[in-house]
C-alpha cells in the first residue's frame, strides 16, 4: 500500500506497539498501512461519521485486515488502552478538545498528532499539560505544508519560536520550503496589515528557526 507524503510521515512517528488508535482515521488507510507493515499488531479504527468508518471497514475487508471499530467522539470509542494514539487532520483546536475530554488514555501512549491550523496553541497546551514533544516533521504534498509531531508523557519548555515551529534539529528539504513558503505569506500579509502583532511575532519566530538551521 503506498500512502500519501502526509500520511507517510505520520507513520514514520507511529512507533513499533502492539496496540495503536486511529482517530478520526476516515478512509482507514493510515491503520492499515500500520498492520501490513508490521509497525503494530493490532488497531483501533474511530471516526465521529457512521459513513467515513464504513469506508475504513470496507478497505479492511478488501485487504483481508481486522481492526477494532468504533463510531464515536475523540477518544470515547477506545475499548482498551493504545500504546500509540494518532490525531490528524483536524484543527489545534480539535486535536485540544479531544485530549481534555478524555485525558487518561494520552498519557500512557505515544500521541501523533497533525493540526491542520493552529499547531502553536496545541504545542503550548501539550508543553503545560505534561507532554513533552519529542519529534517533529514537516510533510509536503503539492503546495501544501503539514507540521506534525509526537509527544508523551513528560516535562518540557519550549521558546516562542519553538511553539511556533517546532524543535527542529536537522534542516529537511520539506522544512527549508514550508520556511520559504510561511515566510513569504507572513511578509505579504504584514504589508497589507502592518499593526497584526501575531503575524509580526510569527515572523520573528521563523527569523529565529532559520538561525538554528544554518
Amino acid at each position: 500500500m503506498k500512502l500519501s507524503p502526509r500520511l507517510a510521515a505520520l507513520a514514520g512517528l507511529v512507533p513499533p506497539c502492539g496496540y495503536a488508535a486511529d482517530i478520526g482515521s476516515d478512509h482507514g488507510l493510515l491503520p492499515a498501512f500500520l498492520l501490513e507493515n508490521g509497525i503494530c499488531r493490532g488497531v483501533a479504527v474511530t471516526d465521529l461519521s457512521a459513513p467515513s468508518l464504513e469506508k475504513a471497514k470496507d478497505l479492511f475487508r478488501r485487504r483481508g485486515l481486522s481492526a477494532d471499530f468504533a463510531a464515536a467522539d475523540g477518544l470515547k470509542g477506545l475499548s482498551r488502552p493504545a500504546d500509540a494514539i494518532v490525531i490528524a487532520g483536524m484543527g489545534g483546536q480539535e486535536i485540544i478538545r479531544i485530549l481534555k475530554a478524555d485525558p487518561a488514555p494520552a498519557r500512557s501512549a505515544v500521541l501523533v498528532l497533525q493540526p491542520m491550523k493552529n499547531a502553536r496553541e496545541l504545542r503550548l497546551f501539550l508543553t503545560g499539560n505534561g507532554f513533552e514533544i519529542t519529534r517533529e516533521r514537516v510533510a509536503r504534498e503539492g503546495r501544501r505544508f503539514y507540521q506534525m509531531f509526537a509527544a508523551r508523557a513528560g516535562e518540557q519548555t519550549l521558546s516562542e519560536a519553538e511553539l511556533w515551529f517546532g524543535r527542529h534539529t536537522e534542516n529537511t528539504p520539506e522544512l527549508s520550503a514550508f520556511l520559504d513558503a510561511r515566510e513569504q505569506k507572513l511578509r505579504n500579509d504584514i504589508r497589507r496589515a502592518p499593526g497584526n502583532l501575531r503575524l509580526r511575532a510569527e515572523l520573528s519566530a521563523l527569523c529565529e528557526v532559520r538561525t538554528w538551521l544554518t
